[in-house]
């Protein structure tokens, strides 16, 4: 019995130490599994870190691209806004067009003008006033030489012609 006794203890201290040794193991897995989840915090932090770095940029991107946008609607707006006082009706283009093309020698009076245009002389003078208006014509004043009235005489103006050649129209 004495014998069984001490198998019994050897037995218990054996099953205490193995016991130890468990709790020992369970201690390390405790530890390497803190260590995976202490790398996986890290990576996550890392990843969280680059992530505001590249929201950053795309902010500073963001601010660039719509100060660039702005200054694109202006510019294309200033281009679209050819102001209403410069915008020609085809009548108006048709008499610029006419003035354009002629020479010092041609007679550019009303009369001439309506007549190689086939409009009515009041028309005609509608559209050389407006064109007179908006600068894009200059017209003489009538002159009256020994008793005979010489008729007003319309030229384009520079305006009038740098219209011609920037829509393309000489």
């Amino acid at each position: 019995m004495v014998a069984v006794t001490a198998i019994v203890a050897s037995a218990a201290s054996g099953l205490s130490s193995v016991l130890n040794i468990i709790d020992k193991i369970n201690d390390q897995l405790d530890r390497v599994k803190n260590q995976d989840l202490v790398a996986s915090v890290l990576e996550l932090q890392k990843t969280f870190v680059k992530i505001q770095s590249d929201h950053i940029k795309l902010e500073t991107e963001i601010v660039k691209l719509s100060s660039e946008n702005e200054r694109l609607k202006e510019t294309l707006a200033n281009k679209l806004a050819l102001p209403q006082a410069d915008k020609l009706s085809d009548e108006e283009v048709s008499v610029l067009k006419l003035l354009y093309g002629s020479s010092d020698e041609q007679e550019t009076t009303l009369s001439n003008i309506s007549g190689q245009l086939e409009i009515d002389e009041q028309k005609c003078k509608y559209y050389l006033e407006k064109l007179e208006n908006k600068k894009f014509v200059d017209v003489s004043s009538p002159l009256a030489v020994m008793g005979i009235l010489i008729p007003s005489q319309y030229s384009i103006a520079s305006k009038g012609r740098a219209y011609m050649i920037e829509n393309s129209l000489d």
